[in-house]
């Protein structure tokens, strides 16, 4: 019988057992002198547990021996090895992640990612109504949060094996120091900013939290903003602000989700030469940013005049309490006013829940200052995507070559 390695089983294998060279000479010297203690297993014609052991016997010329498994399908025999590592392996705790993580995915994608209907099916047996993360966090004792966040792990994970083949093994492994949310915010990195942190972390042995901090201190935002002929009367803008802060990456700096400006940068560029006589201008601060936000009112060359406040629901992490909210200042020049045939007071408190994408703010605004300014010339700067009856200004524009 001609013997067969899979390479998706093999990786599975690989990422709970670490066999370095002294490790697998001294597994030699045992098998030379004991021969087996473990029967290599084998799925039909296939290896799912003794690689190294085959390996050695095959290299001298040792008769192995074999036992085979009877599952049916390939997924069986993912189950087979990971429950199979589970029971004979004290796991890592990465491993142990890892591990409840690749079974919650399994789990959701042999349903479809959806819990089965209420009833019972033609077998007659009854649909269990426990739910995958409910049953696999009782399985290891673990809550629900935590497989799901397992199984955003695994995600996380081959993304960044893609960059760096072989992080996952060392991961789980414990050879790649990393918490849970450091990896996934280093998954959420551009490529090639993501490789520029991996291989910071490798040069200088510094944590993820540490390489992103350095990575993105390097980095500064340059954004000309030519003086343009064309005049506009709606100014909306959410400039890529700088802070000093402390916080971890997860919560804290936005250097670490976009490149920022220095707050002069932000100061001289030449609003004043776009704005007509008459403009009004929509600015977005954060409560830390607003007396910067006030200056900035003044250097473009408007006068503050009112605010609406976003209230975004979602809890935020703030240094003096849970920031759930921003400011859209409202400035003019001119006559400022609104536009529109028939007048309409909103609502200064605006309660719409934040995306989980950094900085981006809700599409109620646009709409209503388009309400409030119909048939202007309009210009969103700092701006993420293009929008029909806006000109746009800005280096995350989707679309843009």
């Amino acid at each position: 019988m001609q013997i067969k390695i899979d390479k998706e089983f093999k990786n599975i294998f690989d990422l709970f057992e670490d066999v370095d060279k002294n490790t697998y000479i001294e597994l030699e010297k045992a098998i030379l002198k004991d021969g087996l203690r473990e029967p290599i297993v084998l799925w039909h014609d296939t290896i799912i547990d003794g690689h190294h052991r085959y390996d050695i016997c095959q290299r001298n010329k040792k008769k192995p021996e074999f036992v085979t498994v009877d599952l049916d399908t390939r997924e069986d025999v993912i189950k087979w090895i990971r429950n199979n590592q589970f029971a004979k392996r004290n796991l890592t705790k990465e491993q142990l992640n890892i591990l409840v993580g690749q079974e919650y995915l399994v789990a959701k994608q042999e349903h479809g990612g959806q819990l089965p209907k209420k009833g019972v099916p033609e077998t007659g047996t009854p649909f269990s109504q426990e739910k995958t993360d409910e049953k696999i966090a009782k399985k290891y004792n673990i809550g629900k949060s935590k497989v799901r966040d397992n199984a955003k792990l695994v995600n996380n994970l081959d993304i960044i094996d893609e960059l760096d083949p072989g992080y996952k093994k060392n991961y789980a492994q414990g050879k790649a120091k990393a918490t849970i949310n450091e990896v996934d915010l280093l998954a959420k990195q551009p490529a090639i900013k993501a490789k520029k942190i991996i291989d910071k972390v490798k040069k200088e042995a510094i944590s993820i939290t540490a390489a992103i901090r350095e990575v993105v201190n390097e980095e500064t935002e340059e954004l000309d903003l030519k003086p343009s002929d064309k005049k506009y009367s709606v100014i909306y803008a959410d400039p890529p602000w700088s802070y000093n802060a402390t916080l971890p990456p997860k919560y804290g700096d936005v250097r670490f989700h976009y490149k920022v400006m220095s707050d002069e940068d932000i100061y001289n560029m030449p609003v004043k030469d776009m704005t007509d006589k008459n403009c009004v201008l929509f600015l977005w601060v954060t409560s830390p940013k607003l007396p910067e936000g006030i200056e900035l009112i003044k250097r473009w060359g408007f006068e503050y005049k009112t605010s609406f406040v976003w209230d975004k629901i979602k809890h935020n992490m703030g240094y003096y309490n849970s920031v759930r909210h921003e400011l859209l200042l409202v400035a003019g020049k001119g006559s400022s006013t609104p536009t529109m045939h028939k007048k309409k007071l909103y609502d200064s408190v605006v309660s719409i829940e934040r995306s989980d994408k950094h900085s981006e703010k809700p599409e109620y605004f646009r709409k209503l200052i388009e309400e409030l300014y119909p048939n202007t010339q309009k210009i969103e700067l700092f701006a993420r995507k293009n929008t029909e009856g806006w000109d746009t200004f800005g280096n995350e524009v989707e679309g843009d070559e």
